[in-house]
């Protein structure tokens, strides 16, 4: 098989899921099986919460079949939506597509397949960046703070995002450096403008604030490289204003031992990425543009 040694599972380890609709039936099922799996003589602290999927990715990095190619960077490609959709059910028709055409060059990542859904735990996003004489802005740090249901589920009130400004070796492309920071616990806006003002030696304010909702599925390139493609909408806490992207980001590559290695660079296969769903997603009767419209720019655009 193209992908030897990737999916491999050893013969010690043991799966369940249990979905129903009912927490109490969950829950009484669960206790049954519980007495069943003492049998096997399976140690408590070998018992996890942590999905399959990761478990596998977790697994893949370790024997060096699953590889980041670009790590501590974020390579993305970026298009915007001409007018507002129901985003949920256009990711709904996107991966439908996908699975309705399986020779096409990308391909739903068959270890991770689903949708998934960010940002309906968080409280909001704060953006502070320093503006030039010449008005461009330039991101510093973005602080993700979590609803109190949100902050139990990821064990972080906020995540810190720093981000450098992006280099230009593809022009359709933003390739920067990335590095986040979970804190244990919450940070004041003055205190982070503080810290980042001494990082980057420059005086930077809050650009804007805004709640942010994204819909994402991961694909994969005959090549092995896999891309999250995703559509997002930010909503400006200050000004009401409403964007809607499509994105597609690099994220890992799988080692395939029957393939040639990919030529291209990185950000040349993110654009490449993004020109075939754009083409997908106009196929679906929605108006989309490329765009190096960032967040960050948005918000300055609408700042009251």
């Amino acid at each position: 098989s193209e992908y030897k040694g990737f999916l491999a599972e050893h013969p010690n380890r043991c799966k369940i899921e249990i979905k129903t609709s009912s927490k109490s039936f969950t829950k009484s099922l669960k206790k049954k099986l519980d007495s069943l799996i003492q049998d096997f003589g399976i140690p408590k602290n070998k018992y996890t919460q942590k999905p399959y999927y990761k478990m596998v990715l977790d697994v893949s990095k370790q024997f060096g079949t699953l590889i980041d190619e670009c790590p501590s960077r974020e390579i993305e490609a970026k298009a915007s939506l001409e007018k507002n959709e129901n985003i949920a059910q256009l990711m709904n028709k996107i991966r439908n597509e996908l699975i309705r055409k399986p020779n096409f060059p990308y391909r739903l990542f068959p270890t991770d397949p689903d949708i998934k859904v960010r940002g309906q735990d968080e409280a909001n996003r704060t953006l502070i960046g320093w503006k030039e004489d010449g008005g461009k802005w330039h991101e510093v740090v973005t602080a993700i703070r979590f609803t109190k249901a949100g902050a139990a589920e990821s064990g972080y009130p906020v995540i810190l995002k720093w981000k450098s400004d992006s280099s230009v070796s593809v022009s359709t492309i933003l390739d920067r450096e990335e590095r986040k920071e979970y804190l244990k616990k919450d940070i004041s806006n003055d205190t982070l403008i503080r810290k980042a003002s001494q990082i980057v030696g420059k005086k930077v304010q809050i650009v804007g604030v805004m709640n942010k909702l994204k819909y994402r599925i991961h694909v994969q390139h005959k090549s092995g490289r896999i891309f999250v493609v995703s559509l997002d909408e930010c909503c400006s806490v200050d000004s009401k204003s409403v964007l809607q992207q499509l994105e597609v980001e690099y994220v890992h590559t799988v080692v395939l031992a029957s393939k040639t290695p990919s030529f291209e660079t990185v950000e040349e296969s993110c654009e490449k990425c993004m020109e075939y769903f754009i083409k997908l997603v106009s196929g679906l009767g929605v108006s989309i543009h490329k765009t190096k419209l960032r967040k960050l720019d948005f918000l300055a655009n609408n700042r009251l």
